[in-house]
């Protein structure tokens, strides 16, 4: 595969002295959306990349899950030798612009309405729904941050219509909004050019034209930003009181 010995492989006679490996297959799925998991690379190429641990079925050890590239559920009921889409009901990056490092999914909730929210697939780009069950692409209509469309973090306006996204590669991230995702062609504008790296951002609950992202701050609904901190990046806020954030550091708390 293209990311090195991230393929699944599949062995069904452990036991053997001479135990045999292989790649599944097939282990893409087509529906009119495009091609919704396994390799990505090729419609042909069966390898799973980015297989995660297989979990068997208790009363029939032939059937089996994994979770793959592109964060999607993939089945199999034929000791793996071929793989499905199994996807329905679970949220998910499933399809999207390939950029760069294949990182974690955000999800950032309207939290006035369970079923408006934006998926921050990383690589894959940004994606928005407004009725939990329909996702709408946005990498056509925000820029690319030196040549990526990553979209690692963002922030949906609880009530309103503003959406803010980190757009870029770790380290190589701008902010840029829009306030009018409801729309066919939605608008982003970069808001704050400077390159940064994003990894959480949070509308104020308390009052929504607040926005936190990193060690910025925006009063104006993402509007302008201004540095809070030279130090800490903010990683939550309050539940109840926006004014109350917290910072944390990897392996320190």
């Amino acid at each position: 595969s293209r990311y090195g010995n991230v393929s699944y492989w599949n062995c069904n006679n452990l036991g053997s002295s001479t135990p045999t490996w292989s790649n599944p297959t097939s282990a893409d799925t087509q529906n009119a959306s495009g091609w919704l998991s396994g390799s990505i690379v090729s419609e042909n190429e069966g390898v799973c990349q980015g297989a995660r641990p297989t979990a068997f079925s208790s009363s029939n050890p032939t059937t089996r899950l994994t979770c793959i590239q592109y964060d999607t559920v993939s089945k199999s009921t034929d000791n793996g030798s071929t793989w499905s889409y199994s996807n329905s009901g679970y949220s998910g990056v499933t399809r999207g612009v390939a950029s760069v490092l294949n990182d974690n999914t955000a999800f950032a909730w309207d939290t006035t309405n369970a079923n408006r929210y934006l998926i921050c697939g990383a690589d894959y780009g940004a994606r928005i729904t407004t009725d939990g069950t329909t996702f709408r692409p946005l990498h056509d209509f925000y820029s690319a941050v030196s040549g990526r469309k990553s979209v690692l973090c963002g922030a949906i306006q609880p009530g309103g219509n503003v959406v803010i996204i980190a757009v870029g590669d770790r380290g190589t991230q701008n902010l840029q909004r829009s306030t009018n995702t409801g729309s066919t062609t939605p608008v982003f504008t970069i808001v704050n050019p400077a390159i940064k790296e994003y990894d959480c951002t949070f509308f104020n609950g308390s009052d929504t034209t607040i926005i936190y992202a990193g060690n910025q701050k925006s009063t104006d609904s993402g509007a302008t930003w201004a540095t809070v901190t030279s130090t800490y990046k903010i990683s939550a806020v309050h539940p109840t009181n926006g004014n109350i954030v917290y910072y944390a550091r990897l392996r320190s708390g």
